[in-house]
């Protein structure tokens, strides 16, 4: 590195400082082991921190900080990894997961705005923050990656428009005023492309990449939204007949899958309706056929890229579901809590099919969270790996070469 002292005193008049040869002269040393292949990652909302899993070994291989203040708890909330593997983008929500409030307010009632980070995946050092807005949901790359999609599960918004009324509004422009925002960020520029307000409580996001549409749930509106890649424009279905309505939702959607039909698997939460409901996106209305109730709590799950399972955790009891897509039906349910899981909260495919990942939350405070992996052949367990607080979120990160 070259360096040049320009003058023997020290904030002379005139004085240029040092010239350094290169352009960061104190480089960072890297926070991550060296990559020698594929790798899981891990947000860790409980603790502000990232786990990075090595999928053979099935060992945790690194742990490191994500967020602006070591000082308080930020939420890291769900991720996505560049296509090359090179970096990675993760939701800061403004959260944190207990009873709490104001800024840092428990999932969808923080009043501070949240954060889009891009971390270098091979060093795990933080390069670039975008501010988007309160309690960021989801986070998802488009297919081909070109685009970040981050839902907004906002529920003070919505507080706030029925703590002030009507007034002289229309009933739908008085809905309306409740809609969370869907924004879209360019991955290599992080420079946003669009901010939709698509529906109330915005949080899952899944795309039918043939069809040209992604698909949000509308957690307190019963409805999902569907949004054109294209032109960004934005229609809205019902997840069923008889929707509530804000603030007093019938069904809850919270997370979302979409098989290679273009059929829409909703995760209904609400109580007394739990299970998950199917849509036909054409024709604008649930397939009753195809309608499966659950026992617990359904969130997230992963179809075979042939769409011949359905692969959903349920909470409470914590359970991986098995699911024929064609006839409606439960093939297989596993018990997941004798693995040590608690709080299952996604069902996510590897990259060959081979193997499912479980991310399972812990307690929230004090009890670790685990990524449990199955085989996905016979759903028997094949590894255990505790985590951080409260994991929400697993994906695959391809070998990115330095």
């Amino acid at each position: 590195m070259a360096v040049v002292l320009a003058a023997a005193g020290c904030g002379l008049p005139g004085d240029p400082g040092l010239a350094f040869g290169v352009d960061s002269p104190w480089p960072q040393p890297s926070l991550l082991p060296p990559v020698t292949g594929p790798r899981l990652a891990v947000t860790n909302s409980g603790d502000d921190t990232l786990s990075f899993i090595d999928p053979e070994s099935f060992e945790e291989i690194a742990r490191i900080p994500i967020g602006r203040n070591p000082a308080e708890l930020e939420g890291p909330h769900h991720l996505a990894a560049s296509p090359d593997g090179r970096t990675l983008f993760v939701g800061i929500s403004n959260t944190v997961p207990v009873n709490a409030s104001g800024p840092h307010g428990n999932h969808g009632t923080g009043t501070a705005d949240g954060y889009l980070v891009s971390v270098d995946a091979l060093t795990g050092r933080q390069l670039d923050w975008v501010r988007v807005h309160r309690s960021p949901g989801d986070i998802r790359l488009e297919p081909g990656g070109r685009r970040i999609w981050q839902s907004h599960y906002d529920l003070v918004t919505i507080a706030e428009v029925l703590k002030q009324g009507q007034g002289n509004l229309s009933y739908d422009q008085f809905l309306a005023k409740m809609d969370s925002p869907l924004v879209i960020t360019d991955a290599r520029t992080m420079e946003r492309v669009a901010e939709l307000r698509i529906c109330p409580a915005g949080h899952g996001i899944s795309f039918d990449g043939a069809r040209r549409r992604a698909v949000v749930t509308c957690g307190f509106s019963d409805q999902v939204a569907l949004v054109d890649l294209d032109s960004f424009d934005v229609r809205r279905i019902f997840v069923a007949p008889d929707p509530g309505e804000p603030p007093v939702p019938r069904y809850e959607p919270y997370a979302v899958a979409v098989d290679p039909t273009g059929r829409i698997w909703v995760s209904a939460t609400g109580r007394g309706r739990l299970g998950l409901r199917v849509l036909d996106p054409e024709s604008g209305k649930e397939i009753p056929d195809l309608r499966i109730p659950t026992d617990g709590i359904p969130l997230f799950g992963s179809f075979l890229a042939d769409g011949s399972r359905y692969y959903v955790v349920t909470q409470k009891p914590d359970r991986l579901l098995a699911i024929d897509p064609e006839l409606g039906s439960v093939d297989s349910e596993i018990d997941l809590a004798p693995m040590g899981c608690l709080n299952a909260h996604a069902a996510v495919l590897s990259p060959d099919e081979a193997s499912i990942w479980i991310v399972c939350e812990g307690d929230h405070l004090v009890q670790p969270g685990s990524i449990e992996r199955l085989d996905r052949a016979t759903l028997e367990p094949t590894g255990h790996v505790a985590v951080g607080l409260y994991p929400d979120d697993v994906i695959y990160v391809p070998h990115g070469e330095p």
